[in-house]
């Protein structure tokens, strides 16, 4: 083979091969876009299926037991859970001043992992490599709605999970008397809060642990005051509402999000 062909292969070669490179990586991030949406509609797509209702869709209404293992309601009940606020170092600027999703999934994972104390260094690292993984997945760090939280429950944490419709806090009382915190979606500005700054987040997560005749009792990861934080039952309820998209720029958008909650269920 003369010289000048084997000039004109090598040339060839340095020209295809980036370009096969860059082809392969960006059908690769194409497919794992692909794959994030498909997820995220699957979560969805359960709040619309009639099959998964009986399994998925908590029970709305008090729970008064008939057969033997039916889950009696007390009046009152708290469980007793370390709290994870969204800023461990008190420090509000990015990535802390919107992690209130993460840290209310860490305070009911906490929970359910039996973790009675924790650093905040521990839960500062926590709530970064969360983060990280939502950047990767989700390519932003962006309000979660209950549809996304379920996909990093799930994918991230290796958790099973329920989604329950709200339709009065007898929903989240039954929850918590199994032994469940429970992360609601709210409308920051609904919640009356008086450690939030005003005019307070438009759109907020935190997590119910307990209740009593008068008051819900939540982690509030929002607010550096928020371990057992209390709401009035009526305030609670009205703040209760999935995120919707528009909502930062008109925010009376979100009092017309669907009222949900979601827990975290061992494999």
């Amino acid at each position: 083979m003369k010289r000048g062909t084997n000039k004109k292969i090598l040339i060839a070669l340095l020209i295809t091969i980036p370009i096969i490179v860059i082809f392969v990586y960006a059908f690769k991030n194409i497919n794992e876009e692909q794959k994030a949406g498909e997820e995220i509609e699957k979560a969805e797509n359960i709040l619309d299926n009639d099959n998964y209702q009986q399994n998925i869709i908590g029970q709305n209404e008090l729970n008064i037991p008939e057969e033997e293992g039916d889950i009696v309601v007390p009046q009152t009940k708290t469980l007793e859970a370390v709290f994870v606020p969204q800023a461990p170092f008190k420090d509000w600027n990015e990535p802390w001043q919107n992690a209130c999703e993460e840290a209310a999934i860490l305070n009911a994972y906490y929970y359910l992992e039996n973790i009675k104390t924790i650093a905040p260094e521990r839960v500062r690292d926590d709530l970064q490599q969360m983060i990280d993984w939502e950047l990767k997945y989700f390519g932003s760090h962006k309000d979660l709605q209950i549809a996304e939280v379920a996909t990093v429950i799930e994918k991230y944490l290796g958790y099973e999970y329920k989604i329950i419709k709200i339709e009065s806090l007898e929903a989240i009382k039954s929850e918590i008397a199994n032994g469940n915190p429970v992360i609601i979606p709210a409308a920051g500005r609904v919640l009356e809060n008086k450690h939030f700054t005003p005019p307070a987040p438009v759109y907020h997560m935190l997590t119910v642990i307990g209740y009593t005749e008068e008051k819900i009792i939540t982690h509030d990861p929002g607010t550096q005051f928020g371990a057992n934080f209390e709401y009035s039952h009526y305030n609670f309820y009205e703040s209760i509402h999935n995120f919707v998209t528009g909502a930062n720029a008109d925010p009376d958008l979100m009092l017309t999000g669907e009222k949900l909650g979601i827990i975290l269920i061992k494999k």
